[in-house]
This record gives structure tokens, sequence and C-alpha cells, in this order.
């Protein structure tokens, strides 16, 4: 069975002796009170687990918790058992970690009882049993247990008890402490999930994630204010949110980061620091830091790289994990170069215009018109023009009225171009020219027409 979080098998060493805030997936100090001399052991062992990297020594931290866990400390066996579970400095026990939180649970502790929990569910240790783990969970939720409570509203999403509930669960989880949850909640109200869509409390529980340390939560508050979705426009707060989520190394927020000093957006224009991002991103195999960085190569940024020759090979990388406009920008540069590489940017358009990127529709059915790298396919091109312009884009409005009015593909239909020309001319000259040519070479008896057509696309397009 996958896993429901990673909250199920994380703890943050040394927070259940230290009282620092929980979050996520880690665990609560336990309620049993150590016994004499226990308490100073662990904070020791917090010393060599989790202080100074030049300090930390997970033997000793180790061999700390246990001694404290031997002094009837429920925090030692709860320590211990998770560095016996993820085999933190030393070999993995699972068999000795189930044993020391099921000793930690049998104490009374909500961090032994959500580990249990976690032993169960993963078949960590023991046989996976779904039943058992959501007893201990339910057991260590009772006892305070934000990342139970969390768990425990996975489960109900999961299991079918509805949206109701698990909103519930995740609410209890946030309120005592989980950023993680306080995210859920976010992104439910910003998304109208199982809730009414509410900006304003989407905003409260991203702040609220944000401010206990969850990155991904700051990216969603900057997210907010780049969309001006329940607050006003503002890339400059955009932009801080940005850099404390990518100061925790979350990638999505080190790209859009980089955007931002590449468009100059709530920050000074600064190329070099955009491709100092988009090549920290890239290096994680992000597809669009990726983009940008072949981007930038191609374009002769400074310090993208040494020559154009490497963009393609950033552009490949990102198109071949997916990303669409990497897909189209490499298309057009094979189609540039011409010869061999026609049909590689056939496909390269097929695969963009597949995912429905109206600009590669475009260019794909001015190779099928042409039959540039693909044999000549008027009426498949007068398809894919049809199509690309139907979804409402100029380009492709402009050119089908080309179509119509040349026959490719079709009959010739001066009415029918000048109606998509008519449609496509704002803003643009060029279609208010083919309009011109269109109305010069319409019949007498098909003015009405042309003009009724045009009247029928505009109302159909500009009402939307």
């Amino acid at each position: 069975m996958k896993k429901i979080t990673e909250a199920f098998s994380i703890l943050l060493l040394g927070c259940v002796a230290s009282g620092c805030a929980s979050f996520g997936g880690s665990y609560e100090a336990g309620a049993a009170a150590p016994a004499v001399g226990a308490e100073s052991l662990l904070i020791q062992a917090d010393r060599y687990s989790v202080g100074k990297p030049a300090e930390r020594d997970y033997s000793r931290a180790l061999e700390l918790y246990e001694q404290a866990a031997a002094k009837g400390s429920a925090d030692g066996m709860v320590n211990a058992a998770v560095m016996y579970e993820n085999g933190t400095g030393i070999p993995k026990n699972p068999a000795k970690a189930l044993d020391l939180f099921r000793k930690a649970a049998a104490k009374g502790s909500p961090a032994g009882m959500f580990g249990l929990g976690n032993m169960y569910f993963n078949g960590t240790g023991t046989a996976r049993n779904r039943q058992i783990a959501e007893m201990w969970w339910r057991k260590a939720d009772a006892a305070g247990s934000a990342p139970a409570a969390f768990n425990l509203a996975r489960l109900a999403e999961q299991s079918g008890l509805g949206a109701a509930e698990a909103m519930k669960l995740y609410a209890k989880a946030a309120y005592r402490g989980s950023a993680e949850a306080a995210n859920v909640l976010g992104a439910r109200y910003k998304n109208g999930n199982g809730v009414k869509q509410d900006f304003g409390n989407a905003y409260y529980w991203f702040y609220k994630a944000a401010e206990a340390g969850s990155a991904k939560a700051a990216y969603n508050l900057a997210l907010l204010y780049i969309k001006g979705d329940g607050v006003s426009l503002d890339f400059g707060q955009a932009v801080k949110w940005l850099k404390t989520a990518s100061d925790e190394g979350y990638v999505p927020a080190i790209v859009d980061l980089a955007v931002m000093y590449y468009s100059g957006s709530g920050v000074i224009t600064d190329r070099k620091k955009s491709v100092e991002l988009f090549r920290e991103a890239a290096s994680d195999g992000n597809p669009v830091a990726l983009f940008y960085l072949g981007l930038a190569c191609h374009r002769g940024e400074s310090g993208a790289c040494r020559d154009r020759k490497s963009a393609e090979k950033y552009l490949e990388k990102s198109a071949s994990l997916g990303y669409v406009p990497a897909q189209y920008v490499l298309a057009g540069i094979y189609e540039k170069e011409g010869g061999a590489r026609l049909p590689q940017a056939l496909t390269l358009y097929k695969r963009a215009a597949g995912k429905g990127y109206a600009k590669a529709v475009n260019n794909l059915s001015l190779m099928y018109a042409t039959g540039r790298g693909t044999a000549r396919d008027e009426r498949q091109a007068f398809a894919l023009m049809r199509r690309c312009a139907e979804e409402g884009n100029a380009v492709c409005q402009h050119n089908l009225a080309e179509y119509y009015l040349q026959g490719t593909g079709t009959e010739r239909d001066a009415a029918a171009a000048y109606a998509w020309a008519s449609l496509a001319s704002t803003g643009r000259p060029e279609s208010s020219a083919l309009k011109r040519q269109a109305e010069s070479e319409l019949s007498a008896g098909s003015t009405g027409r042309a003009r009724q057509l045009s009247v029928q696309l505009i109302r159909r397009y500009h009402s939307r």
C-alpha cells in the first residue's frame, strides 16, 4: 500500500527532548515524565543528533537515547526507535524500532503511539495492518498528536468518509501546530476543494504554515500575490515569499524567483541572478528551469552557457520530461535549421499540439500545408488550423482566414475568410488588411452572409 505521507516515518530528532514546536511529520513530546537523569542524557543526545554539523555523532546520540530509554524515558525510546527505523547513521533495525515504539506507546507517549501506527501502516518490522495502524493513530490523536490527526485526515479522504470529516481532522492538526496540515487547509480553501472557495481563509492558513516554516506554504502565498487571489496584486510581496521558500530549497519557488529576476517583476531585472537560480533548479532536473536555462543560452544571455549548442541540450532534456513550451521552442529551432531536422521538428510540434499548445498546432498545420518535413496534406492542415482557431487563438484565426481565401484544404470561401479575419483583426493590422482583401472578393450575393457570419463569430468569441 502506498504511503500516505512522509509524516509516517520522519522524526525531527531532538525536538521531543528540547521542547521545540512540532510540525508536519515530527513527533510530539511524550506524556510520561522521564526518570531521574534521563533529561540530561536527552539534551546531550540532541547535541550529537541535531546540533552543529561538526559535533554530530549519530552512534553516540543513539547510545545516549538508549541510556535515557533504559531510565524510563519515552522520549529516549522514540528517538532511538526512529534512528533504528530510518538507519540514521546506523544500520536499520525495524524490529528494534518496533519494540521501542511499542514500549513508548505503553508509557502513554503520543509520539510512541504515532510511530507504532506508522510501523503497522507501512509494514515496517511487522506485517502491514491498516486497522491496527489506524487504532494507534486514533490513540495518539486522542492524546493530542498533530501528525496523527493529519494522517487520519488522509485516511478519511482515501476511505470515502468525505471531505467534511477530513477538513475537521486537518483543522485539528493545524491548530495543534502542524504546518503541513495548515498548508493543506490553505490549498482546500484556495481551490474550493471540499469547502466553499475562500481566499481569505486560504491566505490565513498559508500564512500560518509559512510562518511555521513550511516552504510550500510560503510558495503558495507568493502565488496568491502573483495572481491577486484574495489579495492585491503585489510582486514585491511575491518575491519576499519566493525568497523564503527558495532559501529552504523548494525548487518551484527557485524557478519562479528566477523568472521574477529575469522579467524584473517585483525586483530590479538581474539576468545573471536569474541564470544562477535557473541553474540551481535545473541541477535538480526541474523541466521548467531547464527550459528557461536553454532559452537564456539560445538568446546568448551572459553566464547562461558557453555556446548556443548547449541550449539544445537543456531544451532537449526539458522536452524529454514533457514540458510543452520546450517541445515547441526546440521544434522551432529544428524547423529553422531545416533539412534532416524537419522530421524532428514535426514530431515535437505533434507532441506539443497533442497537449493543446496553440502555437504548436498553428506551426504543425503550416508544415502540413507546405509539405515541410512531411508529405503535403492540406486537409490535415485545414483541420488543425480550424481546431486552433475555434479555441480562440488569434493567429490561427488569421491563418484560417488565409486558408479559406486561398482554398487550402477546403473550398474557397471569401465570406468565411472575411468573418474569420474580422474576428482576428482586433489589434492586428495584417488581419485588417486580410479582411479588406476578402471583402473585395465577395460576390454581391455573399456580402450579407459574410457580415452575418462575422457577427456570429464575434459574439461567440468576444463574449467569453
